[in-house]
């Protein structure tokens, strides 16, 4: 089986939650395949930034190039570095941190924006060479992609109507109509979700598996029960 990940959502800091879990599934996926060759399983990951995926192997890392030069940021700290005087420093915060701003704030709109089109208009045609694609999110799910696997995090858009969304159209147009008939099937990470899915999209609850999400133990474990006694 050749499966491919829509891992472009993952973003260069990768701070975010969806950008956690990305990168936590895939890395882990990984080391499980390339452990377990009997499986039988090739896999591609498309990403933007390859360095979030140190245990995928290279040969299956598919670089997305942006069609924009790499951003730059304006940092307030250099001016610091820099020893530039007392006097100056007042004005460069207030001349740069608005301009910084703007031109972030347009930067990731564009970014954002360009990774929902890669989704819809690209990769679609890389899609017909695989067997399977995972969306990692809701937001890497595509119209035109056949057989593909969907793993849904949450519906507060959906519960909540009035929440902020940078993707309303999508959200409320086009993700009801691939979630009830372009996916093969549905992963959600509780079974409150499943409910809420079946309830909003009318979707068969076999066609949606439950799975929780995992733990990372490098940084959250069990404590020694005389701390748990003692709190």
């Amino acid at each position: 089986m050749k499966i491919a990940f829509n891992a472009i959502r993952v973003s260069n800091k990768a701070g975010s939650g969806f950008d956690t879990f990305i990168i936590n599934f895939v890395n882990e996926f990984a080391k499980y395949v390339y452990e377990n060759p009997q499986l039988n399983i090739s896999f591609d990951v498309f990403t933007l930034y390859p360095q979030h995926f140190p245990e995928v192997k290279k040969e299956n890392i598919k670089q997305v190039k942006l069609p924009f030069l790499k951003q730059k940021v304006v940092n307030l700290q250099s001016i610091k570095k820099n020893n530039v005087p007392v006097k100056n420093k007042l004005f460069f915060s207030y001349l740069l941190t608005p301009i910084y701003y703007q031109l972030s704030t347009t930067y990731f709109t564009f970014a954002d924006y360009f990774r929902m089109f890669w989704t819809q208009f690209v990769f679609p045609f890389y899609a017909k060479n695989y067997d399977i694609t995972v969306a990692l999110t809701e937001y890497e799910v595509g119209v035109f992609v056949k057989n593909q696997i969907l793993i849904i995090h949450n519906t507060v858009p959906f519960l909540f109507p009035h929440y902020p969304s940078k993707y309303r159209f999508y959200t409320y147009k086009i993700l009801p109509k691939i979630i009830r008939e372009k996916c093969k099937k549905i992963i959600t990470v509780s079974n409150i979700l499943k409910r809420e899915l079946t309830n909003i999209f009318g979707i068969n609850l076999e066609n949606i598996e439950v799975i929780y999400e995992g733990i990372n133990t490098n940084s959250f474990r069990v404590a020694d029960s005389y701390k748990i006694e003692n709190l």
